[in-house]
């Protein structure tokens, strides 16, 4: 048996004369590892305060390119939005992706008024998601 070997018994330390080295080795890495585990934390996550929508649902002037992005072409918005929020692309039609987002910036509301919004405006309520990612972007929060 070598010195180099990964665990050599207590009773070949004391032979080789390395067990004071290895009691000392070991103990620095208990009292190492208790350190790293008893670190007390210095910043608590933050939440976000309870809200709404930083744009209202029929606020299509806001920003008229993404309206007319919205109500040409649907999906490909839709796309966007599940994309800039790391989702599949088929989530972003779906008013779960809205329930998701809100839950995540606690945005008042639910999700049967996420459904009811999507039902009788989609483009109405898509493109009022996109104004909210694209705020929230430019506000340094997203």
């Amino acid at each position: 048996m070598t010195c180099s070997q990964r665990n050599p018994s207590k009773k070949y330390l004391k032979q080789c004369g390395h067990s004071k080295y290895f009691l000392v080795a070991s103990t620095a890495l208990r009292i190492h590892s208790l350190r790293s585990v008893i670190m007390p934390v210095t910043k608590q996550p933050s939440a976000f305060a309870p809200s709404d929508f930083q744009t209202g649902l029929y606020s299509i002037c806001d920003d008229c390119t993404t309206f007319c992005y919205g109500l040409c072409c649907f999906p490909c918005l839709a796309c966007s939005i599940a994309s800039d929020m790391d989702e599949c692309c088929l989530c972003g039609c779906c008013p779960a992706l809205r329930g998701v987002y809100r839950t995540k910036y606690n945005i008042r509301g639910s999700l049967c008024k996420d459904y009811i919004a999507y039902v009788f405006c989609g483009a109405c309520a898509i493109c009022q998601l996109k104004r909210d990612i694209d705020t929230r972007k430019d506000q340094g929060v997203f």
